[in-house]
């Protein structure tokens, strides 16, 4: 974990809805994109290993650290329904590291069509 702190000295672990809500919808946000996105975060089942939020840009990264076994496709459907859910609001990102401290963007939109398809009416 601590190459990735030299990479993201504002990486947090722990209760991100919380966190996220708090810096993410300030005083001066509208109430029905909070609630809004309240409703999103709460949605999600998924922990992440990790989290940064960049207040300024509206940027919500999360990370996944895949020592031993990768990322079940699942997972990565729920995640890219979730980046969805949040499009409006926040931009999402999905970043994996593995045990060599390499750090890879996910394109989560090829998950989010597998997604529909299974969750389709």
């Amino acid at each position: 974990m601590q190459w990735l702190l030299s990479s993201y000295p504002n990486i947090q672990r722990g209760r991100w809805r919380t966190r996220v809500v708090a810096e993410l919808c300030g005083a001066d946000a509208d109430p029905d994109e909070a609630d809004n996105l309240r409703e999103s975060i709460m949605g999600l089942r998924y922990e992440p290993d990790a989290f940064v939020i960049e207040k300024e840009l509206k940027e919500l990264l999360f990370f996944e650290v895949e020592v031993y076994s990768v990322l079940k496709e699942k997972k990565l459907q729920a995640y890219a329904a979730f980046m969805m859910e949040l499009a409006g609001y926040v931009k999402f990102g999905l970043l994996t590291v593995n045990k060599h401290g390499h750090i890879n963007t996910i394109d989560l939109l090829p998950y989010y069509a597998d997604w529909l398809k299974e969750n389709a009416p």
